[in-house]
């Protein structure tokens, strides 16, 4: 990273980690999360790869919550985010598998103040 910056990766492989587990899940895997943090924002990455030979579902959310000084809402903060697609959910937001497009005011791919925006999708 640069100068003004801090970065930390992890990575996760269930075999290895954690085998005691492996019978939860239906194929081996490793997740890895890479946070970059800046005077200005955070970025967070993740992949995940499949290193079985069955399929593997998978999901992932981030739940960040921080408490800046001086701003007393989120509707003022910039969002972007790289998602095209939306999954649709059944109940407690379950994803079915199956995508669909992006509705407009979810759409953050371009940067642009939250708002009054309520994000709470898959």
């Amino acid at each position: 990273g640069g100068p003004a910056e801090a970065v930390v990766q992890g990575f996760f492989q269930l075999s290895r980690d954690l085998p005691e587990a492996a019978g939860q899940w239906p194929s081996d895997f490793e997740l890895g999360i890479l946070y970059r943090l800046t005077a200005d924002e955070l970025r967070v990455s993740a992949h995940v790869e499949n290193l079985g030979d069955r399929p593997l579902p998978w999901g992932l959310g981030f739940h960040g919550y921080f408490t800046l000084p001086g701003v007393a809402s989120a509707d003022e903060l910039v969002l972007q985010a790289f998602a095209g697609r939306l999954y649709e959910t059944e109940a407690d937001q379950l994803p079915t598998g199956t995508t669909l497009p992006l509705p407009a005011e979810l759409d953050f791919r371009q940067p642009r103040a939250v708002g009054p925006t309520h994000l709470d999708h898959v």
